[in-house]
């Protein structure tokens, strides 16, 4: 697939050139996963005399929030760290 010593920085950008080919792996876009859940719904420009103009956002969950991947990530999370308190309770209980 490509070299693979890490000092290799060639290697290494055409071994996960040849990977991506391989699995057909979609260009990772860091804020896809939030933008097919949520939108943004305002914008209001506010004057201050002081600071000038400011920009706020409204997010709103669309139709198809509770079906969106960022969700099923949040509600994972949230199991995630409920087990790991009970595991650290445990431990700290055996200790």
């Amino acid at each position: 697939m490509g070299a693979e010593s890490s000092k290799d920085r060639e290697g290494k950008s055409v071994r996960i050139k040849k990977y991506k080919e391989l699995l057909k792996l979609p260009d990772y876009k860091e804020k896809a996963w939030f933008d097919d859940a949520v939108k943004v719904v305002k914008k209001i420009v506010r004057r201050n005399n002081r600071k000038g103009a400011r920009t706020e956002r409204f997010y709103l969950g669309k139709d198809t929030f509770s079906e969106s991947h960022w969700y099923g990530f949040q509600l994972a999370a949230k199991v995630h760290q409920k087990q790991m308190m009970r595991l650290i309770d445990i431990i700290k209980d055996s200790a």
